[in-house]
C-alpha cells in the first residue's frame, strides 16, 4: 500500500518527471477534468500507479502499458505480470495497492458534511442502516465513512465500481474486527484493512485470498 500526499511541496520539484512518465491516453482522460487541481490529481495518480508498479518489477516507470479489463477496471497490458493494481483519491490524498497474483481495490475518503441516515437508508444494507440509527452524531459520521470505503475497496476489487451496489457488501465492525460478506458470491473471504489518516480521511483496503500485498 502506497500514500501520497498531493499537498506536500516536495511534489513540485517531481511535476515534470512525474508527467514525462505518463501516456497520451492517461493525459487525455486527465485534461478532460477541466478543474486545475482535478487535472493535476489525475496525472499524479497515473505517475504513482506507474512509479508504484516498477518498485516491483524492474520497468521504467514510462514504459507500464494499460487496459480496462471487460468490467472497465484497469489492468496491466503489457509488460506480462502477475501484479494488479488499485488506485484512488480523495481531497489531498492519492492511495495506491499492488497485489501479487489476485485482484485487489482501495478506497480513500474524506470526510464531507451530508445526511449520513439518508444516504444509508437509500444505498446500505439495513442492518447497517439501523445501527447507524443507534449513534451519536460524531459517531455516526465516522462509521459511515468506515463502511462506505470499505464498501467501495471491495466493489472495486471486483472491478464494478459504486454501479455495482454499496448494498452488496454487507459489513460488521467492531473495534480491530472486520466481517464483510458478499451478497452476490458467499463463497469468496477476501482480506480487508482500515487507517484513519491525518486529517480524519478513511483508507481501506479490500484483497483475495492468497494476495500479497
Amino acid at each position: 500500500m502506497w500514500l501520497l500526499d498531493t499537498d506536500d511541496e516536495r511534489l513540485a520539484e517531481a511535476a515534470t518527471t512525474c508527467h514525462s512518465w505518463i501516456g497520451v491516453e492517461e493525459r487525455s482522460r486527465a485534461a478532460r477534468l477541466r478543474d486545475p487541481c482535478a487535472v493535476r490529481r489525475a496525472e499524479l495518480g497515473f505517475a504513482l500507479r506507474r512509479a508504484v508498479l516498477s518498485r516491483y518489477q524492474t520497468l521504467a516507470p514510462s514504459e507500464w502499458l494499460f487496459e480496462p479489463d471487460t468490467r472497465g477496471k484497469p489492468r496491466v497490458l503489457s509488460p506480462d505480470t502477475p501484479l494488479q493494481f488499485s488506485v484512488s483519491h480523495s481531497g489531498r490524498w492519492l492511495a495506491c495497492a499492488v497485489a501479487h497474483g489476485a485482484a485487489v481495490g482501495v478506497d480513500v475518503e474524506v470526510p464531507r458534511t451530508a445526511d449520513y441516515l439518508r444516504l444509508s437508508r437509500r444505498f446500505y444494507d439495513p442492518g447497517e442502516h439501523a445501527v447507524l440509527q443507534g449513534m451519536a452524531a460524531d459517531s455516526r459520521r465516522d462509521r459511515f465513512y468506515v463502511l462506505w470505503v470499505l464498501k467501495e475497496a471491495a466493489l472495486k476489487r471486483v472491478g464494478l465500481g459504486l454501479s455495482g451496489g454499496l448494498d452488496r457488501f454487507r459489513f460488521e465492525v467492531d473495534g480491530g474486527r472486520i466481517e464483510g460478506r458478499d451478497g452476490a458470491d458467499g463463497t469468496e473471504k477476501p482480506a480487508f484493512f482500515l487507517w484513519r489518516l491525518t486529517g480524519g480521511a478513511h483508507l481501506a483496503l479490500c484483497a483475495g485470498d492468497g494476495a500479497t500485498v
